[in-house]
């Protein structure tokens, strides 16, 4: 049994506290916070680290000026609004998803951590808050392109609010078992990464604590989210 605790242990530690006094063997930090000495002392007291990473959470990457083109489309043709803490991202922007590779590669081929925890897995939905958007994307032309070359179905129409109605309207199944299919394919991949980087890493996510049936079944049809698939990899 895993009992974790949650962020920066140095309060703790300076109170005079030690993880193996609370039965705690699990220490879990955002992935810029992990460093080898937090590793090693965590391991003194019977807990293990493991390391939070963020996937599909494009509101930093956005505001750096890095990746202008990562906010996720909406069935409008425009780009979806951040909320007041959240933004997601388009999960086909190339140069997005190149520099999520190489830093979980780096992350684990560098830090000896026990497992990694994927974190924003998921189409854009800020879940979190009381009354969440239930926007549906991406509909922006490379992720239009990717579905018609992964399912062979072409959305009709002239332009992206055109083609977005036709999917939802008429082949809502099938775009959904895309997006399901886009995210469950993003966990295999990082578990390979996570393979040949560090063989036997644990590899987890953090995710939308909905129920299939909740929200209408936005966990499938919004998020993109199958525990099943996902199941298989993580």
């Amino acid at each position: 049994m895993l009992y974790g605790a949650y962020s920066s242990p140095q309060a703790f530690w300076e109170a005079g506290g030690r993880f193996d006094e609370l039965g705690v063997n699990g220490l879990f930090l955002h992935s810029a916070r992990v460093d080898g000495e937090t590793i090693r002392r965590a391991a003194t007291q019977g807990a293990a680290v493991y390391a939070e990473f963020g996937t599909f959470r494009g509101d930093g990457a956005l505001a750096s000026g890095r990746h202008p083109d990562v906010a996720p489309i909406g069935r409008d043709g425009l780009p979806i609004p951040k909320t007041e803490r959240f933004l997601g991202a388009c999960p086909s922007a190339p140069r997005f998803l190149l520099e999520k590779e190489a830093a979980l590669r780096t992350l684990v081929r560098e830090q000896p951590v026990a497992g990694v925890w994927l974190d924003y897995l998921h189409f854009h939905c800020d879940f979190e808050l009381p009354a969440p958007p239930l926007d549906q994307s991406c509909f922006c032309d490379r992720c239009l392109a990717r579905f018609e070359q992964d399912t062979g179905l072409r959305p009709e129409g002239r332009t992206t609010a055109e083609r977005a109605a036709w999917l939802l309207e008429r082949e809502l199944d099938a775009w959904t078992a895309w997006k399901c299919g886009v995210i469950a394919a993003y966990a295999a991949g990082a578990r390979r990464i996570v393979e040949e980087e560090r063989p036997g890493t644990k590899l987890g996510i953090y995710s939308c604590p909905w129920t299939d049936e909740e929200y209408g079944g936005a966990l499938r049809t919004v998020l993109g989210v199958d525990i099943d698939r996902l199941h298989a990899v993580v």
